[in-house]
């Protein structure tokens, strides 16, 4: 072990929903609770979903072979494990 567990003072839950650990903020692509939304632009469809542990908002998404699909999902679970 190189260095004792109890010197890390990691984090249990991220600052805020939609934190992006690279950027160290909140991703601009995050989505709450509510504004989900698909948006299609001819064949590129974008997605913004949220999770909560096993269940995804929204639930039913309709694509076409052959379509762009940019996929955003942010997890908005608060709870500790």
């Amino acid at each position: 072990q190189i260095i004792k567990a109890d010197k890390l003072q990691p984090w249990e839950v991220y600052p805020e929903v939609g934190w992006n650990p690279h950027t160290n903020s909140v991703d601009p692509n995050a989505v709450v609770l509510g504004e989900e939304r698909i948006e299609r632009n001819g064949n590129q469809v974008e997605i913004w979903m949220t999770a909560v542990r096993s269940h995804f908002t929204p639930e039913h998404v309709a694509i076409q072979q052959g379509d762009h699909v940019i996929w955003h999902i942010t997890n908005v679970e608060r709870a500790y494990d």
